[in-house]
């Protein structure tokens, strides 16, 4: 909890580092979760991983280990971006934009699952080696393609 006076009371923040944007906000089980855009090593607006955080009541939150880390080599070696979560099939299956170390603008879709379904605090994923959808259709040709 902060010391500062000015400091939101309800609002998630992480323990340290950069947020930005809410990402697959979720309930599962008893729990709410709260995904969300984190640099967990500096206030900046880069090295784009996910933060995790749920909570039963939605006032009183619990940080989780980072869910998404950046694949070294792997289609999100540049950041974990934009996505959601949902259920597939019984497992909480992240989708979410992946970009690569030449970042031309151009996002994969990449996929991530919880690694125990029944843990109800979801703390370990598990991404899959290649993305569902590797860029734009052939034939267009965006200045950019994210999810």
């Amino acid at each position: 909890m902060s010391h500062d006076p000015n400091a939101p009371r309800f609002r998630v923040r992480p323990p340290a580092g950069w947020i930005n944007d809410p990402n697959g906000p979720f309930r599962w089980r008893d729990r709410y979760h709260l995904f969300y855009q984190h640099n967990p090593d500096a206030p900046v607006h880069a090295n784009v991983h996910w933060g995790h955080a749920s909570s039963t009541d939605l006032a009183h939150w619990e940080h989780h280990p980072i869910a998404l880390t950046p694949t070294p080599g792997g289609p999100d070696e540049a950041g974990c971006w934009s996505g959601c979560v949902t259920d597939d099939a019984g497992t909480p299956t992240a989708v979410y934009t992946g970009v690569d170390r030449t970042h031309t603008g151009l996002g994969t879709i990449c996929l991530a699952r919880a690694a125990d379904p029944d843990d109800e605090r979801l703390t370990e994923w598990k991404p899959l080696p290649t993305p569902v959808v590797a860029g734009p259709p052939p034939g267009l040709d965006p200045p950019a393609w994210t999810w």
